[in-house]
Formats: structure tokens, sequence, C-alpha cells
């Protein structure tokens, strides 16, 4: 039964017990006798369930620490020890307290902090109200835009030049040029005729050398049938 209370006084001091785990152990160290060891938890928890006074823990802690003057001084250095361990008892004991306190204490969020803000009321006659525009209704001043600065247009006409006229002469009719084209005419024909001349002259010759071609070819053919025959 010890062990567990160690385990769970363990698992409290790093705060990872449940409700019902701290309450066991408030049950456990309120009906039992425990050793030294367990001695300042039991008190811390005995704290615990008196409300946590910190005024009145804080002066019984004093008065049980203090020293009687009539106390000989031999006494005073022999107690000593015990008194560094009541305090060093007490500093685990409010660290405890203060480390339950963190977690136990239920956290506010800035949500609910910020509904909870209470809003001023404002009165119906303290209510602004939306004054007329007197410079939209005063017709008496008037306002006088300046003009902006145009740059003056400078028209300037402009000639298209039309384009030279051509002036073709007109050749008159003259005797001379007549001649000229009948000559012309007429050295032409000649030329024409002396070529169709030239043709039918090579067209003959290549006619006889075709008939000569030919009557050779046939006297060969002969002559080899001749051989033949003897």
């Amino acid at each position: 039964m010890e062990q567990d209370i160690h385990k769970l006084i363990e698992r409290f001091m790093a705060g990872l017990t449940s409700i019902e785990e701290e309450r066991y152990i408030a049950d456990y160290l309120r009906t039992h006798e425990v050793d030294e060891e367990l001695l300042p938890y039991k008190r811390m928890f005995a704290w615990f369930d008196e409300g946590m006074p910190m005024k009145e823990s804080a002066e019984k802690e004093q008065t049980d620490l203090s020293v009687p003057p009539h106390v000989p001084r031999h006494a005073k250095g022999g107690s000593r020890p015990a008194l560094l361990r009541k305090v060093s008892y007490f500093i685990m004991a409010a660290a405890a307290a203060a480390l339950l306190f963190a977690v136990v204490w239920p956290r506010t969020e800035p949500a609910q902090m910020a509904n909870n803000v209470p809003v001023e009321m404002v009165p119906v006659e303290k209510k602004l109200v939306a004054k007329p525009d007197t410079l939209a209704n005063d017709t008496t001043t008037t306002i006088v835009t300046p003009k902006k600065k145009t740059r003056r247009h400078i028209r300037r006409d402009r000639f298209k030049a039309m384009p030279p006229k051509v002036y073709m002469a007109k050749a008159a009719p003259d005797s001379s040029a007549n001649e000229m084209e009948i000559l012309t005419e007429k050295a032409v024909r000649e030329s024409e005729i002396q070529q169709e001349r030239i043709l039918n002259a090579i067209y003959e010759e290549y006619r006889k050398i075709e008939l000569g071609v030919n009557l050779y070819l046939t006297a060969m053919e002969n002559y080899d049938l001749e051989e033949e025959c003897y």
C-alpha cells in the first residue's frame, strides 16, 4: 500500500494524477500514520483540506520553528538540522500548492473575457445627429475654376505638288517612212525565200544520202545471199 502511495505522490508532483487519485491520496494521508518521508505531504494535503490559509499557516510554521529564548546555546545549535528540514518541508509544500493551484484553477479564455466586458450605454440625447452640409447649400459664394492653358494650334496650309505633264510628240505621216517600211518588208520576204530554198536543198541532199544508203544495204544483202548459195 505504501508503495502505491509513493507512486501516486510522485505522479501528483509531476502533475499526472486525476481528481479521484488526489482524493485517494488525501484520504489515505488523513486516516493513516505515515513515516517521516511522507509527513510533509500529509501536512500539505491537510493544508489543502483547510482551504490553503497562507497567513495562518505561515505564522503557525514560524511559531513551530522558532526557538524559545530560554533554550541554552548548545540546544539551539543541535536543533538547526531539524529547523532546516522543517523549512525545506514548508518550501516543498508551498511549491506543490502552487503547482496544484495552477493545474486546478480554471483558465478564462480571452474571448470570454471580452464578452464579459460591460458595454457603456449611450443615452438617446447624446446620440450623434448628422449635421446639414452648409457648404453645399451656400449659394452666395461662387467657386471659379481656372481655365487650363491650352497650346494654340496654328493651321498651316500644305499644298501637294502636281506631277509633271508629259507631252508626247505626234509623228506626222512622211513618204520617206513609208518607203523604208516597204523596203524592210521586201528584204524580209527575200530572206525568207532564200532560207526556204536552202532548207529545200538540204532536204534533197538528205533524200539522196538516204537513197544511197538503202542501195548499199540492199547490195550487201544480195552479196551475202550469193555467198551462202556458193
